[in-house]
């Protein structure tokens, strides 16, 4: 009788000794993180009507890892359970523009935030021709003439264009010093052209000093612009990015100023 209870004491033992190590190699839930970025999305066609923005793919960066979701079928989305910092996110959609959130600080006073952006189809107005000849209607102006082909049927109002000016050749709409917006209505005599000039005085005003060189773009445009913005520059100042116009630019030209 003894060794039989002494192996089954044994037994029991071991037993036991193998639910206390169970109990004790479980890691303790990670508690939850404070921080939330949500948002919804608008989405528009080229001519401003409104668009479904479900499916568009949010990726959030500046965490430990890249985190992805989607939006739901009102276009809203919700990353949660994040450390405290400070986040950008990217919109992307096969059919849209890109567009971005910049700057998405959270921090103990303001661990959570809602944003309100917006998507666009990319413009079908496309430039044709972009010199920098054409009449002068006032003094001290450098005129320019754009050449655009565009479906009346989409824009039967007229079309719109976007210029960029900027003292480096890689202007864009993304990286500018100053922008400048063009509509030409149907009811003029010439449907596919628009003509104007950049004024010297607002160059000068924006820092363009006599004798550097200017350069200029030009892009199509939708009837309704959608846009995020830039983070501030050292100056304070946060630009602008149209998400919506055509990618197909013009050439860059360039000038210099008297």
């Amino acid at each position: 009788m003894r060794p039989f209870l002494r192996l089954l004491l044994f037994a029991a033992a071991a037993t036991a000794g193998n639910i206390l190590s169970g109990c004790g190699s479980e890691a303790d839930p990670a508690p939850d993180l404070p921080g939330t970025f949500s948002g919804v999305v608008t989405a528009l066609d080229e001519t401003g009507r409104s668009e479904s923005a479900a499916g568009i793919t949010v990726t959030l960066e500046g965490g430990p890892a890249v985190l992805t979701t989607t939006t739901d079928a009102t276009g809203e989305f919700e990353f949660k359970n994040l450390p405290l910092g400070t986040y950008d996110a990217t919109l992307t959609r096969t059919d849209l523009g890109t567009s971005r959130a910049m700057a998405i600080v959270l921090d103990d006073q303001r661990p959570t935030e809602k944003r309100k952006l917006e998507m666009g189809k990319p413009s079908t107005v496309s430039i044709t021709s972009f010199t920098l000849t054409g009449p002068q209607p006032f003094p001290n102006t450098l005129p320019f003439t754009v050449g655009v082909s565009y479906d009346m049927a989409l824009y039967s109002n007229g079309f719109n264009c976007v210029f960029y000016i900027s003292d480096k050749a890689s202007v864009s709409n993304t990286d500018y010093v100053l922008n400048s917006y063009g509509y030409s209505s149907n009811n003029f005599g010439v449907r596919n052209q628009f003509q104007s000039s950049f004024s010297f005085s607002s160059l000068k005003s924006s820092g363009f000093v006599s004798g550097s060189t200017v350069y200029t773009v030009a892009y199509g445009a939708a009837t309704i612009n959608t846009q995020y913005f830039n983070v501030p520059d050292n100056k304070g100042v946060s630009k602008g990015v149209i998400t919506n116009l055509n990618p197909v630019r013009s050439s860059v030209l360039s000038f210099v100023m008297p």
